[in-house]
C-alpha cells in the first residue's frame, strides 16, 4: 500500500468509515506502508467491529484468540467469531467450529466430560455452514468432527466430506477416507479403495 493511500484510509477513518478503519487496520497489522504495530491495528479493527465489519470481527477475533496486539482471550474470540459468523462469513466459521472441535472452550466450563459431546456438535454447526460456502479447510475438518461425533449416519456423512476434500488434494482427508474404506466406517469395506486413497495421501506427502 502506497503512503498516499494510507492518507485516505486515515482520513476516511477517523470519519467512522467501517471499510477504511478495517483496512488502516490490516495495514498496520501487516505493515504495509506504515510502521507495523499490531496493537494500533487492534485498535481500527475494534473501531471497525464495532460497526458490524465481518472481515474487522473475524481478524479482531484472531488476534484475541493467539494475543496478537493484546492479550490473549479465548472468550473474547468466540465473541467476535461468532458476530462475523452470524453475518455468513466463511472463514470466521471455520474458525470458530475450529475452536468449538479442540476443545479449547471446555477450560472454561464445570463438567467437561459432559459438554465436550455437545461443543462437537456446535463444531459440526459451524464448520457445515463455512463447507457449504466452499471453505476448502472446514470441508476437510468437518469430516473429522462428524467421524468424531460417531453414529453411522455421522459417519456416513463424514465420508462424503472426505471425498470432497479429499478430491482437492487434501492429503489428511485423502489418508482418512482411506481408513474409511479400510474399516468399514460411514461405508463398505472396500480394500481397492482403501489402497487408493492411502497412495494419493503418501504422493502428497502424508507421512502415515
Amino acid at each position: 500500500k502506497s503512503k498516499e493511500a494510507i492518507k485516505w484510509y486515515e482520513k476516511a477513518a477517523e470519519h467512522g468509515h467501517a471499510k477504511a478503519q478495517y483496512q488502516l487496520g490490516r495495514c498496520y497489522y501487516l505493515g504495509w506502508g506504515v510502521k507495523g504495530k499490531k496493537e494500533t491495528a487492534v485498535n481500527w479493527y475494534q473501531k471497525a467491529a464495532d460497526q458490524g465489519h465481518p472481515g474487522a470481527q473475524t481478524d479482531l477475533a484472531t488476534c484475541y484468540q493467539f494475543g496478537n496486539g493484546t492479550k490473549q482471550n479465548e472468550l473474547e474470540a468466540v465473541k467476535w467469531f461468532k458476530k462475523a459468523a452470524n453475518q455468513g462469513h466463511a472463514d470466521a466459521q471455520y474458525q470458530l467450529g475450529n475452536l468449538y472441535s479442540w476443545g479449547e472452550l471446555l477450560d472454561y466450563l464445570d463438567d467437561e466430560d459432559e459438554l465436550e459431546y455437545e461443543h462437537k456438535k456446535e463444531a459440526a454447526k459451524w464448520l457445515r455452514k463455512a463447507a457449504d460456502q466452499g471453505h476448502d479447510d472446514a470441508i476437510g475438518s468437518l469430516g473429522d468432527v462428524l467421524s468424531d461425533i460417531g453414529g453411522s449416519e455421522n459417519e456416513a456423512e463424514s465420508v462424503k466430506w472426505y471425498k470432497k476434500a479429499a478430491d482437492l488434494g487434501n492429503s489428511d482427508s485423502q489418508y482418512s477416507l482411506g481408513k474409511c474404506y479400510r474399516y468399514g466406517k460411514g461405508v463398505t469395506i472396500d480394500l481397492s479403495q482403501a489402497i487408493k486413497w492411502f497412495r494419493k495421501a503418501a504422493n502428497n506427502g502424508h507421512t502415515n
